[in-house]
């Protein structure tokens, strides 16, 4: 069985064009991740992060507002085909917010990954930002 999980965070005082380039510029994806990663902004473009951990293909890219890709995680049945990840940035004065939907995902492993994007995306890029500011 497959099910879709849905997120919405907001980064204060921090523009989209920065949070859309921590997540699909490869130095800076390391960066705050402290895991290798390989990582475009180019619709088509195959990416891995983690060390490999999540793996896919960007499918379409509006630079600063969407982000769509392919996903899969290491672990899940090869029988299984990849998730959808999309992430919107929308700008609400000073802050951005990022809303999640992660679709297609095992039933058995939605909270993990609701979880996962928590602890390896959200806050590891809100520390990063908040080391980084001028």
């Amino acid at each position: 069985m497959l099910t879709t999980v849905t997120d919405h965070i907001v980064f204060e005082n921090v523009e989209p064009a920065l949070l859309f380039d921590l997540y699909t510029n490869a130095e800076k994806h390391q960066q705050f991740s402290g895991a290798p990663a390989s990582i475009t902004a180019n619709t088509g473009d195959a990416f891995h992060a983690y060390g490999g951990y999540c793996f896919g293909t960007n499918l379409h890219i509006e630079p600063n507002k969407l982000i769509i890709q392919s996903w899969k995680a290491q672990g899940w049945n090869e029988d299984i085909d990849p998730s959808l990840v999309l992430l919107r940035l929308v700008k609400d004065n000073n802050d951005t917010h990022v809303f999640l939907t992660h679709a297609h995902i095992p039933s058995d492993k939605a909270d993990t990954m609701l979880k996962g994007w928590e602890e390896w995306y959200w806050n590891p890029m809100k520390n990063y930002l908040a080391m980084h500011r001028n």
